[in-house]
């Protein structure tokens, strides 16, 4: 069996075929839909595992970029780049709390 493939290594996979809705970093262009996992599931079957998919997704979602594009609301994009719907006052508001604890200063001891 070949080696688990890092976050990093498979966000490449999602911005080489998620074009519209991945950067080249790997990063999202835009707040993604709702239950993404989903679609990338389906649509990288027998190419990414679930656990390296699951980990993926999850270092694109928690990085600060993202959550300051989920901050700043506007629309949810798919896998394809279309509109598919708005971000929720609670998930702007989560976004700005996990934002703020972000840009805290360390706590000096």
């Amino acid at each position: 069996m070949s080696r688990r493939r890092s976050p990093q290594e498979v966000a490449a996979i999602f911005a080489a075929e998620f074009p519209c809705a991945f950067k080249s970093d790997g990063m999202p262009r835009a707040p993604l839909q709702l239950r993404i996992f989903a679609d990338l599931e389906t649509r990288l079957r027998g190419r990414v595992r679930r656990r390296e998919l699951q980990a993926a997704l999850a270092w694109c979602l928690t990085r600060p970029d993202y959550q300051r594009l989920v901050a700043q609301g506007g629309t949810r994009i798919d896998l394809d780049g279309r509109h598919v719907g708005r971000i929720g006052v609670k998930a702007r508001a989560f976004a700005r709390r996990l934002q703020a604890r972000h840009d805290a200063p360390e706590p000096v001891s």
